[in-house]
């Protein structure tokens, strides 16, 4: 297993910027690089750590040909987990999922988002206008990091197919996001598919609250933040029963779930949304 004796990438000058920094504590917010690098300063400096888990990085191997080093990965994982003197989970599941792996000092990361930010009092007329989609049923997907494999676009992709068979010319999609999944997502090429890359601030804010149902396919989320941006902006989400998405889903009542990697029941969820 890796140790903190061992030389890490760009070590010197990150300690250099913490030796002028002098904290009191060391929060590691991934294992790799930059994680190890901290952790070996924390260890050096006799500092108190702690980590958080917010990617399923067992997860993500499926989706690209890597599930071969699924037992390598989570031996790394435990061993770099049992290092720190806390760990922060967002989820339910993420701590279950440590838990089972013996990993100890495990506590929850409460999440929440800004009401005040985030609400229906952002609708705005200006976002039919400009994307000419006044009278449609508008669906929203959104992403504020990298938009990828693990993402299950694809599922959401399927399900558009499917509803637009049904409702031709009633349905429109916009996806707010970027990533190495765009370019599959562009060649798609439907006309009542929108791309409208990142967005962030009261453009980002007003997208949620215009739109009338969020789909969120993902089936990897340690947590799903956009999932309580867009329930606090008022909109009805569409989502798989899956991952750290659990926690804020409760079927009926603020959302309608599905089967992971069920476009048809995808699409049938979205039927019954409005």
């Amino acid at each position: 297993m890796p140790n903190a004796g061992w030389p890490l990438p760009g070590y010197r000058g990150i300690k250099k910027i913490l030796d002028g920094f002098r904290p009191d504590l060391v929060h590691i917010a991934t294992p790799f690089g930059l994680g190890l690098c901290g952790l070996r300063y924390a260890r050096a400096g006799k500092l108190p750590a702690v980590t958080s888990c917010h990617t399923n990085f067992d997860v993500y191997l499926r989706y690209y040909r890597l599930a071969a080093l699924h037992q390598p990965l989570w031996k790394f994982l435990t061993w770099f987990h049992r290092q720190y003197d806390l760990t922060l989970c967002p989820s339910q599941a993420t701590r279950d999922k440590l838990a089972a792996r013996g990993i100890k000092n495990l506590r929850f990361w409460v999440r929440g988002v800004d009401s005040d930010l985030f609400t229906p009092q952002n609708r705005s007329d200006i976002i039919a206008r400009d994307y000419g989609v006044a009278g449609k049923m508008v669906l929203l997907y959104v992403y504020v990091g990298r938009v990828a494999a693990e993402k299950n676009l694809d599922v959401l992709l399927e399900a558009f197919d499917l509803l637009d068979a049904d409702y031709p010319g009633g349905l429109h999609l916009f996806i707010v996001g970027d990533g190495p999944m765009m370019q599959r997502v562009r060649a798609w090429a439907r006309p009542g598919i929108t791309c409208t890359g990142y967005l962030t601030g009261q453009p980002l804010r007003a997208m949620y609250a215009s739109s009338d149902i969020f789909v969120f396919p993902s089936m990897s989320e340690t947590f799903g933040n956009v999932v309580l941006e867009a329930m606090a902006s008022g909109l009805p989400v569409v989502a798989p029963f899956s991952e750290g998405l659990k926690d804020n889903l409760i079927n009926g009542v603020n959302s309608l779930v599905c089967a992971p990697h069920d476009p048809v029941g995808f699409a049938a969820d979205v039927e019954q949304a409005p």
